[in-house]
């Protein structure tokens, strides 16, 4: 279908730019946007018509924040994200990634970046290969990576903790240079997962220049999103105004009750510095749960020494009182503590586990599970951390709906999931993820445009097209422009709607008709056409 004419017609066409939508025709040919206005039918009698009467026509949305980079490997599908109208991942964020690895550190890599999970070999070592494996696959959707400074960090000094001695740090600013000339699109940094975490102000300082001498995106997972969020903010502020590198806030939010409000303060400083011309942005997934590693909940101490260095600090009494005291109180070594009331065991699910002997705890929360065994809660919290050696993820119910409310309603507001693209079947069914992995932009739409009116829909079609096409540098997507790459949705504007639920998450969306990545339908009639048009938008 990419070769031949595409007539799209009848459609209200909403173009990313945020401008007013309307009633037009849309054609495409060889993959672009060739023309758009009305009456395009009377001149393209040998185009195949798709009536678009009564629905919305735009750009195929960007994700600007997932962790596809393994999921699309084992099923190319993308399903959970193509049946929200994602045309385009971005992959390798909050620092996390599958390359560069070394020999001697791939498994501990594999170990600490579970959040990935795939059923893949990993059969590269350096990013070059990987992007290989990439681009010899089969994807539905197209790729747009960023560098995970976690891999980079590991690469040249393994998991160790402390600043990276000169020569170690000389060879992580030179493996930044090479992956960026091999097309990342920028540099992802997640300041509280280790080894990433290690890296304190001046490193981050000479990384990011590095990054700005290719123009790349920095995207930040802060080192607290707690009661130091606004700290955690300066910091990377300040990597900014001595790097100038162009700055993404991942997932910017307050977590945990007591600090309801720090979001609110965090965008007009981001505002503040925006309106003096520094391009600095955000991004929010649209729900009040956050997910990842449950040992990301643990003091740092008690997590740099991998799995079997957590197995045996788990099995120490004295060391499993120390981070008990911690979860309540923070620790001196511990900077992403989000601050005393922020952690609750019955605010705490299990997603996934690795062992068959837990999955009938997938759901639960950790209060529910501690009075089964009739233990306390942080003692049944790492046992089981315990018994799944670390691999087990969790959901937290920690956001305010004041705060994201507040946060939608401002400009430069992007919408990221978060989430892996995965098929509703095989062995994903054995765990419960975060909604957002199968309803992040259908909720966005439905929840805070056509609900809550927070903006209009030329708004909203803008933060999650146009936005975050500009930050990452893709001049050919993010807009229904002729000479533009044909990555259009097709959607009902009344019936899009998440389905996904916390109880129940392998829910695909509704309301996407029609899907399209390079001109070709990946979506027709509401059904998956199991094509794989998807790029690796490389730099």
């Amino acid at each position: 279908m990419a070769e031949e004419k595409l007539l799209i017609k009848n459609g209200y066409v909403v173009d990313g730019s945020g401008e007013a939508g309307r009633e037009a025709d849309l054609l495409v040919e060889a993959r672009e946007i060739i023309e758009i206005a009305p009456g395009l039918s009377k001149k393209c009698d040998e185009a195949k018509v798709i009536d678009a009467s009564g629905l919305v026509v735009a750009p195929g949305f960007i994700d600007i924040h997932s962790h596809s980079d393994l999921s699309l490997l084992e099923d190319g599908r993308g399903l959970s994200k193509s049946y929200q109208g994602v045309t385009t991942e971005v992959v390798g964020n909050c620092s996390l990634g599958p390359a560069p690895v070394t020999e001697e550190n791939r498994q501990e890599v594999k170990n600490t970046f579970s959040y990935l999970a795939a059923e893949v070999d990993w059969d590269w070592t350096d990013y070059e290969q990987y992007l290989q494996r990439l681009q010899g696959s089969d994807v539905a959707l197209n790729l747009c990576p960023l560098a995970g400074y976690g891999n980079i960090r590991a690469a040249v000094n393994g998991f160790q903790r402390g600043e990276l001695p000169p020569e170690q740090l000389s060879k992580a600013r030179e493996l930044l240079d090479e992956v960026m000339r091999l097309g990342a699109r920028g540099l992802s940094v997640g300041l509280v997962y280790i080894p990433c975490c290690y890296a304190e102000l001046q490193e981050l300082v000479l990384m990011a220049r590095v990054l700005k001498s290719h123009d790349g995106l920095f995207a930040a997972h802060l080192r607290n999103e707690g009661h130091k969020l606004l700290e955690a903010l300066d910091e990377i502020i300040t990597v900014m105004r001595a790097s100038g590198v162009r700055t993404e806030i991942s997932h910017l939010k307050a977590a945990g009750k007591p600090n309801w409000g720090l979001a609110r303060e965090a965008a007009e400083k981001i505002y503040e510095l925006r309106d003096q011309g520094w391009e600095l942005g955000f991004d929010l997934y649209p729900y009040l749960v956050g997910s990842t590693y449950l040992s990301a909940l643990l003091p740092r101490w008690a997590r740099e020494k991998g799995r079997e260095g957590l197995t045996e600090i788990l099995s120490d009494s004295d060391l499993r009182s120390k981070i008990k005291q911690a979860l309540d109180r923070g620790s001196d070594d511990w900077p992403g503590y989000p601050g005393p009331g922020a952690l609750r065991p019955e605010g705490i699910k299990i997603g996934s586990v690795a062992s068959s002997n837990n999955q009938n705890l997938v759901g639960r929360s950790v209060t529910e599970i501690a009075e089964q065994r009739g233990a306390a809660p942080w003692d049944c919290f790492l046992d089981l951390l315990l018994e799944e050696q670390g691999q087990i993820i969790g959901l937290y119910e920690y956001m305010d709906e004041a705060d994201v409310e507040y946060l939608y309603s401002t400009p430069a507001a992007a919408v990221g999931s978060d989430g892996l693209a995965i098929p509703p079947e095989g062995h994903w069914l054995k765990t419960r993820p975060h909604p957002r992995y199968y309803g992040t932009f259908p909720r966005f739409l439905r929840r805070y445009v056509r609900e809550k009116k927070l903006m209009t829909l030329e708004e909203a079609v803008r933060r999650i097209t146009s936005i975050p096409a500009d930050r990452l540098g893709l001049k050919n997507r993010g807009r229904l422009q002729p000479g533009l790459r044909a990555d259009v949705v097709i959607f009902d504007p009344q019936a899009i709607t998440d389905q996904a639920t916390y109880d129940d998450p392998h829910r695909l969306s509704r309301g996407i008709e029609y899907l399209f990545v390079n001109g070709e339908a990946i979506i027709y009639n509401g059904s998956s056409s199991k094509k794989f048009p998807g790029q690796l938008l490389l730099k």
